[in-house]
């Protein structure tokens, strides 16, 4: 998995980088090859009070086409990242289950129906055309 950091009105130092990446790596490990990739934005928040603090967002995307987004904000940074790796964990965590749901019950992500097995092509509405391509 590629993590990838940026920081923006906020200092990062390798310290900091190297806590993001492990955070990470604890909260989205127990998916093995699921997750490609993480990118990881860090910001200082200015303005009125209410927006004040440092916000953590975090994009991961999946192998098999598919992407999770969470962030938090705090008035610290590292309570953001720790409450930001939490919910990534178990965002990845129901997207996965949401792909074996689908495909246990023969649905493909898209809501349209998977190929059944033997079957040359699926044939949806008129307007949509079709799923897939004869088998040769």
């Amino acid at each position: 998995m590629r993590i990838t950091v940026r920081a923006v009105g906020v200092e990062l130092d390798d310290g900091l980088r190297r806590y993001v990446e492990r955070r990470l790596m604890f909260a989205l490990g127990r998916f093995g090859g699921r997750v490609a990739s993480a990118r990881v934005r860090l910001e200082g928040l200015n303005g009125s009070p209410r927006r004040r603090g440092k916000r953590c967002s975090v994009a991961a995307r999946l192998r098999g086409a598919g992407h999770v987004n969470v962030e938090d904000t705090d008035g610290d940074l590292y309570p953001a990242i720790d409450r930001a790796a939490g919910r990534l964990d178990r965002a990845v965590s129901r997207e996965i289950q949401r792909r074996r749901e689908a495909r246990a019950s023969g649905w493909g992500p898209a809501g349209l129906p998977r190929r059944a097995r033997g079957a040359a092509e699926v044939q949806l509405p008129a307007g949509l055309g079709r799923v897939s391509r004869p088998r040769q």
